[in-house]
């Protein structure tokens, strides 16, 4: 039996939207290719997306680039060998007319990959639900926004601004957010230019934060009363130039999908109600017929397709079988045929035709991998699924709809993915995960899951109940450098609660491809709870130190 989960876990879309003008907005779904190396010679650049305009124009990093119209759902973009000379990531956007720009898509640089490895970093603060990642301060680095606060309140909205190297500035916390974050929307909702923030909370009241453009935010007067547990899309789907929100959960307790239209000032105006929605879950968008007009999927049981009439409305659903209900999908071409297609996590692939229909694709039953974001996070220019639960799985794209066997790393008890981005600027892209319960402190964590080359097998040991004074059966974790270069290792060391004991074999290198083991015992001297954590500091790549939580009980 699929085990429940309430639609309170939302925060699984974000967005970021400039736009200035009346014209209307359009919305990028996915680059070809998505990622080049370093020092790659001048290319093509591919497109995909809805509402492409004559004379649009392709943005690198805020920067246009010379283009070409193909249609209204394809555009082509010369981007020069010096775009691409140095690793890092490019924000890649549309505009039409000169005047509106579209969401955003990041194209990494930098080399592929067989393999990718985590390293957690906690920001320090105890989330609600809802994050997101944008620049919100026009300097090109994506930043972090997330509220805290309990029950009833308050609650606080926390913005923590990027250094460039993967740590973040702050947090800038602006106090009363009308609700707890169930989700969170990025995008510019008041058509200044700068990222507004929708905080969806948690019990039908929602607050709009718009922005300075400089990292600050004011709150708006305008607010959206919805019903509990509400899950948010937006999009131009009336083509005016004013970003729209499609919603799962209705506004008078009838689980029913509803469009709101956007004024321009971050007030909506309710538009079409599409009826009841059985279970509903956090809705997605994209061009699925490739008529230039929004359509929007809804999972379920299955998926519901609304087909987008381009004036706000929606065609009747039409709703697709998959293997395991899904809580969460994502759209991305996953067999490259210019197609979009829809993952839903557990997993399960529904490949689309091209004329907004779909069939039945690859499966596969992962047990609690809920939550899903779609990216390329090993730069092989195939797309891979990241899910999140108890663990953080990333299953790897193998570029014709089918995935590999998930990797696995410890992320504590219902874990959900927040947003990704390269956080640290190395050309790879990372993950924003908010960990309801960390197995250790058994409390919440905002954390950072930071590409790196240093894999870390086991970031958990639970050594269970241990006679006083008597040790127990040593436990192990494996490094392992999945990187071309040498990664040099420094001090290995235990610190908290007395009785954990440590040994490695690791030297003080640790060349590519090689592994190394820690073991860990623990010996307690008197009952209760003790615990740990093994720091392993090291240098030549990113993420350093990380840790392994040790948690024992004397008996």
């Amino acid at each position: 039996m699929r085990k429940f989960l309430s639609p309170l876990f939302c925060a699984l879309l974000f967005s970021t939207f400039m736009l200035a003008q009346s014209a209307p907005v359009a919305f990028l779904s996915q680059l070809y290719p998505d990622t080049v190396a370093p020092g790659h010679a001048q290319f093509q650049l591919t497109l995909s997306g809805a509402g492409f305009q004559t004379g649009a124009v392709v943005n690198w990093n805020g920067s246009p680039r010379s283009t070409t119209f193909v249609s209204v759902n394809r555009l082509e973009a010369t981007i020069t060998a010096a775009d691409v000379a140095r690793a890092g990531t490019a924000a890649v956007t549309v505009t039409n007319s000169g005047a509106i720009t579209s969401n955003l898509i990041y194209f990494p640089i930098h080399h592929a990959s067989a393999n990718v490895a985590f390293a957690r970093r906690d920001l320090g603060i105890v989330p609600g639900w809802g994050v997101a990642v944008a620049d919100f301060n026009h300097d090109g680095k994506p930043d972090i926004a997330a509220v805290t606060g309990a029950g009833f309140g308050p609650y606080s909205l926390n913005i923590f601004l990027n250094n460039g190297n993967g740590t973040f500035s702050g947090p800038t916390t602006f106090s009363n957010s009308a609700d707890g974050s169930q989700q969170m929307i990025a995008a510019d909702f008041n058509n200044d230019g700068n990222v507004d923030l929708l905080v969806v909370g948690a019990y039908g009241v929602n607050s709009m934060w718009l922005g300075n453009g400089d990292g600050t935010f004011i709150l708006s007067p305008h607010t959206l009363n919805l019903n509990d547990e509400n899950c948010l899309a937006v999009g131009d789907f009336n083509r005016d130039g004013k970003l729209d929100l499609f919603i799962t959960g209705g506004t008078d307790g009838d689980n029913s999908a509803v469009v709101f239209l956007g004024n321009g000032d971050g007030s909506f105006t309710l538009g079409q109600n599409l009826g009841n929605v059985f279970n509903p879950q956090p809705p997605v968008i994209g061009d699925f017929n490739r008529d230039g007009k929004l359509d929007v999927a809804v999972p379920q049981e299955g998926v519901n397709i609304y087909l987008g009439n381009g004036d706000g409305t929606f065609a009747s659903p039409v709703s697709y079988p998959v293997p395991n209900a899904p809580f969460a999908s994502v759209v991305a071409d996953v067999n490259g045929d210019g197609k979009l297609d829809i993952l839903s996590d557990g997993m399960s692939v529904l490949l689309g035709n091209g004329n907004g229909t779909f069939s039945s694709g690859y499966a596969d039953a992962i047990p609690n991998a809920y939550y899903a974001l779609a990216g390329d996070f090993n730069n092989d220019n195939k797309i891979d699924l990241l899910m999140g639960y108890s663990d953080l799985f990333l299953t790897l794209g193998n570029g014709d709809g089918t995935f590999q066997s998930p990797l696995l790393w410890n992320a504590g008890e219902n874990a959900h993915l927040g947003a990704i981005g390269d956080l640290d600027g190395d050309g790879r892209l990372d993950s924003l995960v908010v960990i309801t319960v960390d197995p250790l402190t058994n409390t919440s964590a905002l954390s950072i899951f930071l590409q790196t080359n240093l894999s870390l097998e086991s970031s958990f040991l639970n050594f269970g109940n241990v006679k006083v004074r008597t040790t127990s059966p040593p436990q192990t974790s494996t490094l392992t450098n999945i990187g071309t270069a040498a990664v040099t290792i420094g001090a290995i060391s235990i610190s908290g609660g007395p009785g954990f004991a440590e040994t490695n074999d690791c030297g003080t290198s640790l060349e590519p491809g090689v592994s190394c083991t820690i073991s860990v015992s623990f010996t307690p001297h008197a009952k209760g709870s003790f615990q740990g954590k093994v720091r392993i500091g090291y240098s030549g790549t990113t993420g350093s130190p990380q840790y392994i939580e040790l948690l024992g009980l004397g008996n």
